[in-house]
């Protein structure tokens, strides 16, 4: 299999330190079928998606295609190869893409317009770390910015790659799964590669 696009729809645990151990997430999708056997790329271990896959995520648009097996040697295919992958981090990481949106202040609802971020995808956000808002200079931590479904902060974390931005959705079935580990409420994003 050859490098793959990174565009993916990301469900996450809305309490940022909220920790799920790979075992019990696994368990929990190849329960509802969402999950199928699981194969390495790049070193990474990801899951095929299950029988029950489509039933568990809404693709937009009048007449999706979607490629659930990679491709062969020699064909190319012109949407991205879907699949999942599990994320335990030690830590709280800055999950984010390419379509990172400004976020917007919980205190004055006004979206940054200026600046720059002072932290970067993928790194580790402990729980000292804030954001300053440009408009009315109140400080708040980074898990509690509104990223308009561009990024997130979080431990533990369900990638379903080949998703590009609001292609698909969760439906309610793999919330439900996702509830009932009993950690809260799950959010998702879109991380795109551009």
């Amino acid at each position: 299999m050859s490098s793959l696009a990174d565009n993916r729809l990301v469900l996450y645990p809305r309490e940022s330190t909220t920790v799920v151990s790979e075992r019990v997430l696994e368990e929990a999708l190849r329960g509802i079928d969402f999950i199928a056997e699981p194969f390495m790329i790049e070193g990474e271990k990801r899951y095929f998606a299950g029988e029950r896959f489509i039933e568990h995520v809404s693709f937009l648009g009048c007449s999706p295609h979607i490629n659930l097996q990679p491709a062969e040697a020699g064909q190319e295919y012109d949407t991205e190869f879907c699949h999942v992958s599990l994320l335990v981090a030690d830590a709280p990481l800055f999950l984010a893409g390419d379509n990172l949106g400004a976020p917007s202040c919980p205190s004055c609802r006004k979206r940054q317009q200026g600046g720059q971020l002072t932290i970067s995808p993928w790194q580790t956000v402990s729980e000292g770390m804030c954001w300053q808002c440009e408009h009315c200079g109140q400080e708040h931590a980074y898990t509690a910015l509104n990223w308009r479904r561009t990024a997130a902060v979080a431990r533990t974390s369900v990638h379903i790659w080949g998703v590009h931005e609001s292609e698909a959705v969760p439906n309610e079935s793999l919330l439900n799964c996702l509830r009932a580990l009993d950690v809260g409420e799950w959010e998702y994003f879109y991380r795109v590669t551009r």
